[in-house]
């Protein structure tokens, strides 16, 4: 939030000084502003947390469907139901777990999002783009 809040300090003071055009102001301005609101929705995202009745409610929806179904299935035969049973069951509860691991996208698991090596690429990019010679060698990742 500083490095946004001094890029708008120093376009405001190249526009004071006559550097830029009124539409490239406005378009840099725009541009800082959309960037304020992706940080904030990343932060509303962090920041929030599912309770846990929402976890347990669908474990109780999906114990619920699992019982239905093994009623439903009674007529098939047994070495036919129960593995049919337990693909269909074993999807939902492996659903259930993705759900779980992917609630929290920043929290720096092998699943989550790679925050760390998209700032490590930004950082690259923008050393080449500035002409620097010694630039950081990108992340790779161990886990996956």
């Amino acid at each position: 939030m500083a490095i946004l809040q001094l890029n708008t300090l120093h376009i405001a003071k190249l526009k004071e000084k006559e550097y830029l055009d009124v539409f490239t102001f406005i378009q840099l301005n725009n541009t800082l502003v959309n960037f304020s609101n992706q940080m904030g929705m990343c932060e509303r995202i962090k920041s929030t947390v599912l309770p846990i009745t929402y976890r347990k409610c669908l474990y109780g929806i999906i114990y619920l469907f699992t019982i239905t179904l093994s009623i439903s299935l009674r007529g098939i035969e047994s070495y036919f139901e129960f593995p049919l049973l337990l693909a269909i069951s074993s999807a939902f509860f492996l659903l259930e777990k993705s759900a779980t691991h992917m609630q929290d996208p920043f929290s720096n698991m092998p699943s989550d999002t790679a925050i760390t090596k998209i700032a490590r690429n930004v950082e690259i990019n923008l050393k080449q783009l500035l002409g620097e010679t010694t630039l950081p060698k990108p992340i790779e990742s161990n886990t996956f």
